[in-house]
């Protein structure tokens, strides 16, 4: 836990000191029933949710993949703790409740919840230069957080496009399923990629990866 802290700390070093007060990063938060869970799920999102800029256009800007949903910033902070559960898909809620069994509204105390790119603009779309400065460090993250929680399953709601630039263990399948790609960590995790945009329903989506989950497990087994 001690290197996962160093990481988190070095995030803050990316951001300008001038710009300091513009910007959130985000790490890692564990629910408080997590550690008693058989099946521990980790989900992972794209990034933090922001507010706008002023120029934004809500409606347009509701599925973007640069600054999220637009609904708030939640309570991040630069230290790596507490994210806000509105930050995350309502579709999370529902796969936790079907694949870990627990209630919708108890869905965020059953799971760890982080981020693929870590420091965000607090208003605004991410720039590339600003992708690309921490694309590395997020990586070294990620691999961290995973040592440091152990998790049994790993859930990336990125979409393949989000995730294929990073040296994660994870192999790609046909686009255009609820499952773009599947892998494992070396602390025995089953890793699946959704698509970032669910273009269906969402009952099937949630089905699909329950399913996909359960087909790892039991190939596994």
């Amino acid at each position: 836990m001690e290197r996962l802290q160093e990481l988190y700390e070095q995030l803050a070093d990316l951001i300008p000191e001038d710009q300091i007060d513009h910007y959130m990063a985000c790490g890692c938060t564990v629910g408080e029933n997590y550690d008693k869970m058989e099946k521990r799920l980790m989900i992972i999102e794209r990034a933090p949710q922001n507010e706008p800029s002023d120029d934004c256009d809500p409606k347009a800007c509701s599925t973007c993949s640069s600054c999220g949903s637009c609904s708030g910033i939640g309570n991040a902070s630069l230290n790596g703790v507490n994210l806000n559960g509105r930050d995350f898909t309502g579709a999370a809620a529902h796969i936790t409740h079907l694949f870990a069994e627990v209630p919708f509204h108890k869905w965020t105390d059953s799971v760890a919840r982080t981020y693929l790119y870590k420091v965000m603009p607090k208003k605004g779309r991410i720039t590339r230069e600003m992708m690309d400065k921490q694309k590395q460090l997020c990586e070294d993250i990620i691999f961290e957080e995973i040592r440091a929680y152990n998790p049994t399953h790993v859930l990336f709601l990125t979409g393949w496009s989000g995730v294929w630039e990073f040296d994660f263990p994870l192999q790609p399948l046909l686009k255009g399923e609820s499952v773009e790609a599947v892998g494992g960590f070396e602390n025995g995790a089953h890793a699946l990629v959704s698509r970032y945009v669910i273009r269906d329903s969402e009952d099937k989506f949630v089905s699909d990866i329950v399913a996909a989950f359960r087909t790892l497990d039991e190939a596994n087994q």
